[in-house]
Order: structure tokens, then C-alpha cells, then sequence
């Protein structure tokens, strides 16, 4: 059916480079998804000029193009998906006949091109009884194309701004300290038969106040004449080779790797917008460029040459204002890949520094 569709409406091969971008695919592995650009066969000049058909308003001077668009719209409440878009338009200078394809993952854009259709608003791109008239509905349907590519944007980064904020803003107020070094002192401490205590490679100060404590606590517990004495318990002493205690760990009350894995999700997030944005504003531009050559005094030779100027010049208005609101977003998401690459680097620090901390703590322990 499509081979049939493309052949009768003389459709440009180079189409199927976007329509082959669409399908069902794993996100995480997906091919030509990033996918753009812009073609045209544009035959107005007599040498270019193709097969003259009468009976089917067809006159061999044609206007033909194909490009690929993509947005970012809500696939649930909370969550969002870069959507992809692709169109060809034919449109016959001199009959002012137009042939639309166009191709994407659900009915949005079917609903908002109809609605737009039945407006009786001036600028709608409902009028088809001159070829001025045909020719401005066609650079309408156009400027609603450009206009999905450069929405919902601004929500887009909102919510991927809010996300990081929560997670790393935290990041501002802690204070990472520094790994401490490990105790370069060992007591060594062993009990004779007698009960006193023995302290060796200790300072004076600790061994007087040590001395001390053994000499009240033999008094104490000194046993009567002739009964054998008994050793000593020690007490308090650090626990040897224990686990670390899940509820007292570190990272359960600061951060975890899962935080460092979503900020990197967010990272790749916000460069394929960055991407996005960049591939969308080059066709936009192009789009604009292509139909200001064509209503070229020199190469425009048809009944276009009257009005056709100032229809362009306005779609070129229109055109400029999504592409600043683009060139607005860009310098958004690249804000936000900076600040991405900071709060990543200091929630790594912070792992990093609270696991070397507990490392020496628990090797600490295992000394005594």
C-alpha cells in the first residue's frame, strides 16, 4: 500500500531515510533515533520542470520536500518522551495542488491539524481558492510543524531541574570531612598471675593514671589468704571483626549510589535534549532558507511572484520566534549539564570520602 501510496503521489525516495526511523525500539539501544534533516527536489526552473499531467492538476513544477522533526511530550503523569515526527509536502506552483505525509506515534498531531483546518480563523490553512491562497494554507500547515518542535520544553527541564535540585542540593550544606588517619599507638595490655596490669609503649601520663586504676582495682578485688586469685575482666573493649551496623552506615543517611546513577540518567537526559534541540533549530532554518529562495524574483516565475514574498517573509517571523524560544531552552540544558557535572562530582567525593571513613573505623576496630 505505501509503495503504491509513494509511486501514484511521485513521492521523493530520500523520504524513506525518516520514515525507516520509526518503529518499535529499546530505548536504551535505539538506532536512528536521533535521526534528522531536511531534503527537497524543487523543480520550477524549464529545465527542471517535471511530467506535465493535466488531468491530474499536476504541471511539473513542483515544490517537494521532506523533514524530521522531534518534541518531548507527557507519556504518563510523571514521566516524559521524546516523540518523533517526519513530513513530506508536495505542492504544484501553478495549480496550487498539495500533497501532505505525514508520519508519527500517535493521533496528536492528526487531531491538532484538523482542528486547525475547520477554524474560521484568516490564517488557517483551510483556503485553497487561489494558488496564493493554497500556497499560504501550506506554509500554515508548516508553521504548526515548527511550532510542536519547539513545546513543551520548558516543563521538560523544569521537572529534570526540581529532580536534580532534590537530590544533590543537599550536597551545598555538608560538610565532607577528611579521612582520619589511624591510631599510630597499640596498648598492649596482659595480666599476670598476681592480677596487676602491665602496660607497655604507653606515654608516662597514661601509664601513672593506669597504674592507678589497677592498684584500686587489686585492692578490690583482692582475694583472701590462701584462695588462688582470679583474672580480671576486661570490659568496653572494641568489638573484633563485626559487620558494619546497616542503620549507623554512612551513606544510609547522606548518599547512595542509586542517588549517583539517577543524576547520571539525568545527565544523559538533558544531553539528548541538548541534541535534540540543536538537530530541530538546523531544519528550521533550513526550511526557512529553502522557501526564501523559492520565491526568489529570479527563479520565481509563476503566479507566487505576487504575494509569494510576503507569505514567506511572514512564515519566517513565525519560524524565528520558536527558534528563539529553542536557543532559549539550549542555554537551559546546557546550564543544567554544567551544574549536573558538579553535583555529580560532589555526591562522588562524598561517597567516596564517607566510605574511606568507615573503612578506617572498621579497621580501627579489627587492630585491637
Amino acid at each position: 500500500m505505501l509503495s503504491t501510496i509513494m509511486t501514484y503521489h511521485q513521492i521523493n525516495p530520500t523520504f524513506l531515510d525518516f520514515l525507516f526511523s520509526f518503529g518499535k525500539q529499546d530505548h536504551g539501544n535505539a538506532q536512528d533515533f536521533h535521526y534528522s534533516g531536511f531534503r527537497h527536489e524543487t523543480r520550477l526552473t524549464p529545465v527542471r520542470k517535471g511530467l506535465n499531467i493535466p488531468s491530474l492538476n499536476r504541471s511539473g513544477r513542483t515544490i517537494q520536500l521532506s523533514y524530521s522533526l522531534r518534541s518531548v511530550e507527557r507519556s504518563s503523569p510523571t514521566e516524559w518522551s521524546i516523540r518523533a515526527l517526519a513530513a513530506h509536502h508536495t505542492f504544484d506552483v501553478d495549480h496550487g495542488q498539495s500533497t501532505w505525509i505525514i508520519l508519527k506515534g500517535n493521533e496528536f498531531m492528526k487531531k491538532k491539524l484538523m482542528s486547525e483546518t475547520t477554524s474560521r480563523e484568516p490564517n488557517a490553512p483551510a483556503r485553497f481558492e487561489t494558488v496564493g491562497a493554497a500556497f499560504a494554507s501550506a506554509l500554515s500547515t508548516h508553521q504548526i510543524l515548527c511550532n510542536w518542535a519547539g513545546e513543551n520544553w520548558r516543563w521538560y527541564i523544569n521537572d529534570m531541574e526540581s529532580e536534580v535540585q532534590k537530590i544533590t542540593q543537599k550536597t551545598l550544606s555538608l560538610q565532607v570531612l577528611a579521612p582520619q588517619p589511624p591510631p599510630t599507638l597499640k596498648s598492649r595490655f596482659s595480666r599476670a598471675e598476681t592480677g596487676e596490669l602491665v602496660l607497655n609503649e604507653l606515654p608516662s601520663s597514661v601509664k601513672k593514671s593506669a597504674s592507678k586504676k589497677a592498684s584500686t582495682i587489686k585492692s578490690n578485688n583482692a582475694a583472701p589468704p590462701g584462695m588462688p586469685t582470679k583474672p580480671v575482666q576486661m570490659t568496653n573493649l572494641p568489638p573484633a571483626n563485626l559487620p558494619p551496623d546497616p542503620m549507623n552506615d554512612p551513606l544510609a543517611g547522606d548518599f547512595t549510589f542509586h542517588d549517583l546513577q539517577r543524576i547520571e540518567e539525568i545527565e544523559e537526559e538533558a544531553n539528548e535534549a541538548l541534541l535534540v534541540l540543536t538537530l530541530n533549530s538546523d531544519v528550521l532554518l533550513t526550511l526557512v532558507k529553502h522557501y526564501q529562495t523559492i520565491v526568489d524574483p529570479k527563479v520565481c516565475l509563476n503566479k507566487l511572484r505576487q504575494d509569494g514574498e510576503e507569505l514567506v517573509a511572514q512564515f519566517s517571523d513565525g519560524v524565528a520566534g520558536t527558534l528563539r524560544e529553542i536557543q532559549i531552552q539550549k542555554t537551559r540544558v546546557q546550564t543544567l549539564v554544567r551544574l549536573l557535572a558538579d553535583r555529580k562530582t560532589l555526591v562522588s567525593c562524598h561517597i567516596s570520602s564517607t566510605l574511606e571513613t568507615k573503612l578506617l573505623m572498621f579497621g580501627s576496630c579489627t587492630a585491637f
